[in-house]
Formats: C-alpha cells, structure tokens, sequence
C-alpha cells in the first residue's frame, strides 16, 4: 500500500547517514510525524503505535529540578534517537546503517554527562535523595535517582577517559555517595507482612544500587576501592 511505500522511503532516508538530516527528523515539528509513518511499516506484523506511547508513556522525568533549557532538549533528542534507532527501524537494519543515529547518540550522550559533571550542585541535589533512612514514602523517589546516576554512568561510557575520572570523583569524593550506597545495600529486609509491597520495592533499591557501584568499579577500580575503605 502507499503507506507502507512511504515508510520505505522514509527508511531509505535515515539510512543516508546524513547527520544534518536526522537531527531534523528528531526536531519536535517533525519526528511525530516520522513516527506516523514507522507506524504503517508494511513488515510488522501489525500496526505499530509509536505515537501514542511518545503521547502517554514518553515523558521528560525529572527527579531533580532541570533549569538548562539546552540540557532538557539534548536529552529528549537522544530518547527520540533511541526509539528511532532500537524499536522503529531495528528489524531491519545493522549497526552500519545508522551512523548517523548513532553519532547523535555518542555526542549527545557525552555533552550530557559532561553538563551533570560540571554542575557539582544538581550532582548533589540527585544523591542527597538517597540519604538515609529510605523509607515506604520516599523509597519511589530514591529509585529514580539511582536510575539517573546509573543512566548517567552508562552515559559516560561515551566521555574522555579524563572526564569520567572526574564524574567519578565528584561523585564518591565530593558527595557521600559511597555511604548512602552502603546503606541501602546494608537495609535489613522488612518483613513480608505487612505490607506486602515494600519488600519488592525495597529489593529493587538494593538491585539497583549494587548495578550502580558495580558499573562504577568497572570504569576506575582503585577510586571506587580507596572510598569503601574509608
């Protein structure tokens, strides 16, 4: 059908690789729309709804107050590229075909991890949330930063060795993030009753913090160990 033929094109102009163009078909007018028609891709099985999720699901969170205006717009750009890349055009392509996608993501990613390092205060403000004690009301929150800290970890991986040295220094040097780790990992277990959810939630805490110091070991083994010892 005709949409399904537009979706090939439309597919034959992201794999071009031309950078300029795809940081237009990731712009807010535009990429609804890119969206749509990845919708009507003759080869799923079915009609995919990639709008409505970005509509209802896809939502800028944040667990701390972002004022840099240019910091929300890289991130939303690299969520959109992620899409793009990892659940539009997936089936069908390899990782040569979408370098320019995947050259939004390694520069995006990079500037946004570098934005949280140079900003000491909004690092501070996102670890502070793990202070103890974490308790049923404030444990939703707490999961979030540590999804921001280990996104942001992840993030790194796209930095100058340099650089994530220094995230990891403000990190577990300037902020005691090694502690409130050690907290959380140490939290005895409630008991199952009740209430019933607050194991689950609690296990995820700890499931989350283990994967975050676990990552951060991985890239500066010795900065990670002279911390814990302290």
């Amino acid at each position: 059908c005709q949409l399904d033929q537009l979706s090939q094109i439309l597919r034959f102009i992201v794999l071009l690789n031309y950078h300029p163009l795809m940081e237009m078909l990731l712009t807010d007018d535009v990429f609804p729309r890119v969206a749509a028609v990845f919708e009507y891709d003759g080869k799923l099985k079915r009609k995919a709804e990639y709008r409505r999720f970005l509509r209802e699901q896809a939502r800028l969170k944040e667990v701390v107050p972002l004022n840099d205006q240019e910091l929300k717009d890289k991130i939303t750009q690299t969520f959109r590229a992620k899409f793009l890349k990892e659940s539009m055009i997936r089936p069908l392509i390899d990782e040569s075909g979408v370098g320019a996608v995947n050259a939004v993501i390694g520069v995006n990613s990079s500037e946004i991890a570098e934005r949280f390092r140079e900003n000491k205060s909004l690092l501070r403000e996102v670890v502070v949330i793990l202070r103890p004690p974490v308790r049923g009301d404030n444990s939703p929150r707490v999961r979030d930063a540590l999804r921001l800290l280990l996104e942001l970890l992840h993030l790194s991986k796209s930095m100058y060795p340099l650089s994530r040295v220094k995230l990891l220094q403000n990190l577990f040097e300037d902020v005691p993030l090694m502690g409130y780790l050690g907290a959380l990992l140490a939290e005895p277990t409630p008991p199952a009753r009740p209430p019933l959810p607050r194991p689950a939630i609690d296990n995820q805490l700890r499931l989350l913090a283990s994967e975050l110091l676990f990552l951060a070991t991985m890239f500066h083994p010795p900065l990670i160990f002279q911390n814990a010892i302290r």
